[in-house]
């Protein structure tokens, strides 16, 4: 498991692990709002271009900045879904069931 990406604020990427040995990997440690939820989705679309087969992100993000909002939190769901890995974990609040009765 290793970093396929990482972008820098929308300024570059750069190329973390080789294709030929990564068979999993995240896209980085974003934070849980919508700006990370931004260059998670960047990064994502950044590893496909360069050929990189599995990969995801944090759901709802892993760096904590704060509590997550439901309409978020669900966006991280519906993309990680569709991504070839998915993983809920990080810091903050990550349980579904916490955000409405």
């Amino acid at each position: 498991m290793s970093r396929p990406v990482d972008g820098y604020n929308g300024i570059g990427f750069i190329n973390y692990s080789p294709k030929y040995v990564m068979f999993m990997g995240w896209v980085g440690d974003q934070s849980n709002d919508v700006w990370g939820f931004k260059i998670a989705m960047a990064n994502i679309l950044h590893s496909a271009s360069q050929g990189y087969l599995n990969f995801g992100f944090d759901i709802g993000g892993y760096v904590s900045s704060g509590d997550s909002k439901k309409y978020l939190f669900l966006r991280w769901v519906q993309i990680g879904a569709l991504l070839p890995f998915m993983e809920n974990g990080g810091g903050g609040k990550h349980q579904p069931w916490l955000f409405d009765q």
